[in-house]
């Protein structure tokens, strides 16, 4: 099978609302530039290149140019938004002292072609043909995401901790997302009324017309199975007895000892369920209908039910095991209550870096990324005012800004880049 490579190329963090700081909207550009940072120009050809490498590596999840222009547009300024908020990265690195040397890089794609490819370099150069990388551009997107990685890493080292009060009151608020509701396991032997049955024995769902859809309340959720032939008339009463005796019969069987398997292999009408002893798997409240739910889980464990009607026939139940109902403590989901908001605390230190760095080198859009403008006073950390565009400049996914710690991948989703802190610097296969 064909393995796709998945780049994490993209790390865009966004102030919620806030395009950022800039120095300018539109003023003293070349011609050719669609922006400045600092002194840097991100001229109008390698904005091209950027946005057409994104194109061809993912062909399909971007938005089209000619029925979506909207979308599109948006898609462009989240490319754009990755180029600035990398240029002032890689500016702030030189103070930092960071760097990202060829031998990084190459520790990185040494570490895909044995992880994914089992160290095949022609599998892994099939790879990147077929997304349409070239080795020069998985390398430099290697590069700018383990310096972007290591920029977020050394202005987020401070952030460490947090709160007990702040744990309290996440999970009091988010109680309810830390309960599990019972589930049960179960098994059924089901009995249709179909004409032309007399003892349970001789008639089955594989010589009938009858349409078995087991106990699901929805054809997309069927517990048993969505296959069907058309019932050419409706069960009389008649059918309806008859089920019930075959029924009565299955059930004396299965609690003289008889095996499950063989049972409904012999019996049930159930085609999704019948070849493997009845099973059907876990079962939760709301997915099955009322009259085979009441039953399920109201049953003790290894219970063999009397017949259960419902709309399908006559249902033989046992219930094979129960999961209980559980709400999980604090002291139980800490540790993952913990992560999550100190990654949130992270993401928020990393946007007001951001936000800082864009007022310290001040930035400027070329008047065609900045359609709609409201301005407010934001304090950087030189003392210094600088105005704050927002709008149209916003770069965001699904409406709104990412700000979540490094993720290990990052891609596209739903046409539009992701906005969120810089990503791990990995690579999955897709089998």
């Amino acid at each position: 099978m064909t393995k796709k490579i998945l780049l994490a190329v993209f790390a865009v963090l966004l102030l919620a609302g806030t395009a950022g700081v800039v120095a300018g909207c539109g003023g003293n550009l070349p011609k050719d530039a669609v922006a400045k940072v600092g002194t840097v120009m991100i001229t109008q050809k390698a904005f091209d290149l950027r946005v057409a490498d994104f194109e061809v590596q993912y062909a399909g999840q971007i938005p089209d140019k000619t029925s979506q222009p909207t979308e599109y547009k948006q898609f462009q300024q989240d490319v754009l938004e990755y180029m600035i908020t990398y240029e002032l990265a890689s500016q702030a690195a030189k103070d930092l002292k960071l760097t990202v040397t060829d031998a990084d890089v190459q520790k990185e794609i040494d570490s895909i072609l044995q992880n994914t490819f089992a160290g095949d370099q022609t599998k892994f150069d099939e790879a990147l043909t077929q997304q349409g990388i070239t080795m020069d551009q998985l390398k430099r997107s290697y590069k700018e995401s383990l310096l972007l990685q290591k920029v977020y890493d050394e202005v987020t080292k401070g952030v460490t901790t947090v709160a007990d009060a702040d744990l309290q009151a996440y999970y009091d608020a988010h109680k309810s997302d830390y309960f599990t509701p019972e589930t049960r396991t179960a098994r059924h032997i089901l009995i249709a009324p179909v004409a032309g049955r007399t003892d349970g024995t001789t008639t089955t769902a594989a010589s009938t017309t009858t349409t078995s859809e087991a106990t699901s309340t929805s054809d997309s959720t069927s517990t048993a199975s969505s296959e069907s032939t058309t019932t050419t008339a409706a069960p009389t009463q008649a059918d309806w007895d008859s089920a019930l005796a075959a029924a009565q019969l299955v059930e004396a069987q299965l609690k003289a000892g008889a095996d499950w398997t063989i049972e409904a292999k012999m019996y049930s009408d159930d085609p999704g369920s019948k070849e493997t002893g009845g099973d059907l798997g876990t079962i939760s409240k709301g997915e099955m209908v009322q009259e085979f739910e009441d039953a399920v889980f109201s049953q003790k464990v290894d219970e063999i039910s009397d017949p259960v009607k419902s709309a399908y026939g006559y249902h033989v139940i046992q219930v094979t095991g129960i999961n209980e109902a559980k709400q999980y403590t604090l002291d139980e989901v800490k540790e993952e209550i913990k992560s999550q908001l100190l990654s949130e605390k992270k993401s928020d230190t990393w946007s007001k870096w951001i936000d800082s760095q864009k007022a310290k080198v001040g930035v400027t859009y070329a008047s065609a990324w900045v359609t709609t403008t409201t301005t407010s006073s934001t304090t950087p950390a030189d003392g210094s005012t600088a105005t704050t565009a927002t709008g149209d400049t916003t770069a965001t996914t699904a409406g709104s800004s990412d700000t979540t710690a490094p993720a290990e991948t990052t891609t596209t989703v739903s046409g539009s880049i992701t906005t969120a802190a810089p990503a791990e610097t990995t690579t999955t296969a897709a089998q």
